[in-house]
């Protein structure tokens, strides 16, 4: 049931990009809904049967805001932050959950303990991702020194990253 919602998702997706139209538009969002949807089931009947499985825990609070359910994804990542492998991912997608229904500051906290956490360091790209959202935000909410803190520690992690990129290359 997954694998075929998804291949109907991404044919939908590709006939969307090509036609361009509104009711090609229409199809891509039904496509993205039902998608999510199929997501949110296989996860939660995966957890009815082994409820200690905690990255589903994950994959379905992401389907839940794929399918725009912003406040039950919010809840659900919420359950995740007291596991420190799941907590910077958890913080990042309540950040988009909040961003998603208007509430920008609060998401600017969420980011942070993405970004800028020290006792529990998230992924590089999450890092990097969350920085990037921050700088956006601040400039949104006319928050000029802040903004300029964050594409300060966001230049430091380019800087860090682009020798390991050097290394990987040679």
């Amino acid at each position: 049931i997954l694998a075929r919602s998804l291949q109907q998702f991404r044919e939908v997706s590709d006939l969307a990009e090509r036609l361009d139209t509104p009711e090609a538009d229409r199809e891509l969002d039904r496509s993205r809904s039902d998608w999510a949807c199929r997501r949110i089931d296989v996860c939660r009947a995966r957890l009815e049967r082994d409820p200690s499985q905690v990255g589903l825990r994950l994959a379905l609070a992401e389907a839940k805001f794929d399918a725009e359910l912003f406040e039950d994804s919010f809840e659900d990542a919420g359950s995740l932050l007291e596991f420190d492998e799941w907590s910077p991912s958890a913080h990042f997608l309540r950040a988009r959950c909040l961003i998603a229904i208007g509430k920008d500051l609060p998401a600017m906290k969420e980011l942070r303990s993405v970004a800028l956490r020290r006792s529990v360091v998230a992924p590089e790209k999450l890092r990097h991702a969350s920085l990037r959202l921050l700088c956006e935000l601040a400039e949104k909410l006319s928050l000029e020194a802040t903004g300029n803190q964050y594409r300060e520690h966001l230049r430091r992690l380019q800087q860090a990253s682009a020798p390991e990129q050097d290394e990987k290359i040679s």
